[in-house]
């Protein structure tokens, strides 16, 4: 009898033990779960965007300099031989998307403001009336290759570009201000 009643106690806890340890298991994923969604919440509370506090940073630097819808002002900051786009700010939404590509440490205007401080050209031809004299341009004074500069959004004739060094005088970052007309940045002021 002791032996029948142990099978049967066997019997049974083999039967609702599987189904008892699998609810178990479930509650404590669920938990596990729910902790980890309430720790995410309250990360992305507390994280900074940097891209979003450098491109309002940005829209000041543009409000106050008047710049219109052919204009743009960019951070950029040099990440292993790569310009990375870490704000940036247009009134002209096409413009003023960030970008998904990362620029050569040797190529365009970022480049140029990056070794000599400051940087200025308001000689970039037209390229709505000759496309073809834009890119010629910009392939042999920027060394960029005609693919590069067809997939283009903004296609700049004036750039002034400054390099931004912090309080150990080593270079952290470029902004770069853009116009698509070669009168259109207020040169003066942005000096």
């Amino acid at each position: 009898i002791v032996l029948l009643i142990i099978s049967m106690f066997c019997l049974i806890w083999g039967g609702l033990g599987s189904n008892i340890s699998t609810s178990l298991v479930k509650r404590k994923c669920k938990e596990l779960f729910d902790s980890h969604e309430i720790l995410k919440q309250e990360s992305e509370s507390k994280s900074i965007n940097c891209y979003r506090l450098f491109s309002n940073w940005l829209y000041s630097y543009s409000d106050h300099l008047g710049l219109s819808t052919n204009e743009r002002v960019s951070l950029y900051k040099l990440d292993m031989d790569l310009f990375s786009c870490i704000g940036r700010y247009s009134e002209n939404e096409i413009f003023n998307s960030k970008p998904n590509r990362l620029y050569p440490r040797d190529q365009g205007g970022i480049s140029r403001a990056w070794e000599v401080g400051v940087f200025e050209d308001t000689s970039a031809p037209d390229p709505d009336i000759n496309v073809a004299d834009w890119i010629n341009y910009n392939v042999s004074k920027y060394n960029f290759s005609e693919e590069e500069l067809m997939s283009i959004r903004m296609k700049s004739r004036a750039f002034f570009g400054v390099r931004l060094k912090n309080s150990s005088n080593i270079t952290v970052a470029v902004v770069l201000f853009e116009s698509l007309s070669t009168n259109g940045l207020p040169f003066g002021k942005i000096k």
